[in-house]
């Protein structure tokens, strides 16, 4: 599954899935994220693995995705949710999830998020 509100990205994601014969286990879905995720609540998708690469510019997106993310009941109980963000601003803090781990690299920070009630909330947390 891919999101992402370029249509060119969308096509070049479609045309390599197909060229690697995946299409018939590779969704894309052109939108903003929010009305994906949205699409993607009606439609009950519960994910095991979330990569969240918002504009660097857009700080407040951030905040906003990762809490329509728990909201819409997309995370699975041992899901993970990656963040890729500009090293300058941390992750905020959102109700539902926990940093698990942050690593940077130049200008960029991977954070890993975990939901704080699911099974891993108390145990030790070990580097991916």
């Amino acid at each position: 599954m891919s999101v992402d509100r370029a249509a060119r990205v969308i096509a070049v994601l479609a045309a390599d899935a197909s060229r690697f014969g995946l299409d018939d286990r590779m969704r894309t879905i052109h939108a903003e994220a929010r009305s994906a995720i949205n699409r993607l609540a009606a439609e009950q998708c519960v994910f095991d693995l979330i990569f969240v690469d918002p504009p660097y510019d857009d700080f407040d997106l951030l905040g906003a995705l990762l809490g329509a993310l728990v909201e819409a009941a997309l995370i699975a109980p041992t899901g993970v949710v990656v963040v890729e963000s500009a090293k300058r601003h941390a992750v905020p803090p959102v109700p539902g999830l926990c940093v698990e781990q942050t690593r940077s690299y130049g200008d960029t920070s991977i954070t890993w998020l975990v939901r704080s009630d699911g099974p891993r909330n108390g145990e030790a947390s070990t580097p991916r």
